[in-house]
Protein backbone atom coordinates (compact mmCIF):
# COMPACT_ATOMS: atom_id res chain seq x y z
CA UNK A 1 0.00 0.00 0.00
CA UNK A 2 1.15 3.41 -0.52
CA UNK A 3 1.82 6.33 1.42
CA UNK A 4 -1.01 7.66 -0.87
CA UNK A 5 -3.12 4.87 -0.55
CA UNK A 6 -3.22 4.95 3.10
CA UNK A 7 -3.99 8.86 2.89
CA UNK A 8 -7.02 8.32 1.38
CA UNK A 9 -8.15 5.14 3.43
CA UNK A 10 -7.18 7.34 7.19
CA UNK A 11 -9.18 9.72 5.49
CA UNK A 12 -12.34 7.47 4.70
CA UNK A 13 -11.84 6.01 7.84
CA UNK A 14 -11.78 9.56 9.69
CA UNK A 15 -14.89 10.41 7.33
CA UNK A 16 -16.31 7.49 8.97
CA UNK A 17 -15.89 7.89 12.38
CA UNK A 18 -16.70 11.27 12.28
CA UNK A 19 -20.41 10.41 10.91
CA UNK A 20 -20.59 7.91 13.42
CA UNK A 21 -19.67 10.07 16.35
CA UNK A 22 -22.73 12.33 14.71
CA UNK A 23 -24.61 9.85 15.12
CA UNK A 24 -23.92 8.61 18.32
CA UNK A 25 -24.36 12.29 19.36
CA UNK A 26 -28.29 12.36 17.94
CA UNK A 27 -28.96 9.11 19.54
CA UNK A 28 -27.91 9.94 22.88
CA UNK A 29 -29.75 13.52 23.00
CA UNK A 30 -32.68 11.44 21.88
CA UNK A 31 -32.30 9.26 24.83
CA UNK A 32 -32.09 12.46 26.93
CA UNK A 33 -35.11 13.67 25.82
CA UNK A 34 -37.17 10.59 26.45
CA UNK A 35 -36.01 10.32 30.07
CA UNK A 36 -36.24 14.07 31.02
CA UNK A 37 -39.84 13.54 29.46
CA UNK A 38 -40.48 10.33 31.75
CA UNK A 39 -38.54 9.96 34.22
CA UNK A 40 -37.31 14.16 35.10
CA UNK A 41 -34.26 14.85 34.59
CA UNK A 42 -31.29 13.05 33.05
CA UNK A 43 -27.76 13.24 33.85
CA UNK A 44 -25.42 12.37 30.89
CA UNK A 45 -22.34 13.30 32.75
CA UNK A 46 -23.07 11.25 35.88
CA UNK A 47 -25.20 8.44 34.10
CA UNK A 48 -28.09 8.78 36.23
CA UNK A 49 -31.93 10.19 36.80
CA UNK A 50 -32.05 13.44 39.12
CA UNK A 51 -34.83 14.14 40.81
CA UNK A 52 -38.21 15.61 39.24
CA UNK A 53 -37.60 18.93 40.18
CA UNK A 54 -34.28 20.29 38.06
CA UNK A 55 -34.14 23.22 40.30
CA UNK A 56 -33.62 23.44 44.04
CA UNK A 57 -36.45 21.66 46.56
CA UNK A 58 -36.46 25.71 47.98
CA UNK A 59 -38.47 28.17 45.63
CA UNK A 60 -37.72 32.13 45.42
CA UNK A 61 -40.87 34.44 44.71
CA UNK A 62 -40.39 34.42 41.34
CA UNK A 63 -39.84 30.73 41.02
CA UNK A 64 -42.75 30.31 43.05
CA UNK A 65 -44.82 32.61 40.80
CA UNK A 66 -43.85 30.82 37.72
CA UNK A 67 -44.37 27.55 38.90
CA UNK A 68 -48.05 28.35 40.18
CA UNK A 69 -48.65 30.65 37.20
CA UNK A 70 -49.39 33.89 39.13
CA UNK A 71 -48.20 37.06 39.72
CA UNK A 72 -46.24 38.67 42.42
CA UNK A 73 -48.99 40.52 43.28
CA UNK A 74 -51.29 37.58 44.18
CA UNK A 75 -48.43 36.00 45.87
CA UNK A 76 -48.19 38.53 48.01
CA UNK A 77 -51.75 38.62 48.86
CA UNK A 78 -52.03 34.60 49.66
CA UNK A 79 -48.52 35.41 52.07
CA UNK A 80 -50.32 38.52 53.47
CA UNK A 81 -53.89 36.36 54.62
CA UNK A 82 -51.39 33.18 55.34
CA UNK A 83 -53.09 31.18 52.56
CA UNK A 84 -49.72 29.20 51.35
CA UNK A 85 -47.07 27.82 53.38
CA UNK A 86 -43.78 29.62 53.48
CA UNK A 87 -41.34 30.83 55.73
CA UNK A 88 -38.74 34.30 55.42
CA UNK A 89 -35.44 33.51 55.02
CA UNK A 90 -33.39 36.79 56.13
CA UNK A 91 -35.91 39.06 54.08
CA UNK A 92 -36.94 36.91 51.28
CA UNK A 93 -39.89 34.53 51.28
CA UNK A 94 -38.98 30.87 50.47
CA UNK A 95 -41.44 28.05 49.25
CA UNK A 96 -40.65 24.29 49.36
CA UNK A 97 -41.86 22.90 46.21
CA UNK A 98 -43.41 19.31 48.28
CA UNK A 99 -45.47 21.35 50.53
CA UNK A 100 -46.96 23.66 47.44
CA UNK A 101 -47.54 20.55 45.73
CA UNK A 102 -49.41 19.45 48.78
CA UNK A 103 -51.27 22.82 49.03
CA UNK A 104 -52.68 22.35 45.76
CA UNK A 105 -53.65 18.72 46.48
CA UNK A 106 -55.71 20.33 49.31
CA UNK A 107 -57.22 23.37 47.74
CA UNK A 108 -58.13 20.62 44.32
CA UNK A 109 -59.90 18.49 47.11
CA UNK A 110 -61.88 21.47 49.16
CA UNK A 111 -62.75 22.70 45.35
CA UNK A 112 -64.12 19.10 44.29
CA UNK A 113 -66.24 18.80 47.94
CA UNK A 114 -67.46 21.85 47.61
Amino acid sequence: MTVRECQRALTAFDMHCHIFSLDILRVASRITRVLEAECGFFDLTTGGVMSRAPKSELMTTLETCQYLKITQRTLYRYLQSRQIPAFKLGKEWRFVRSDLEQWIRDRTRTAVNS
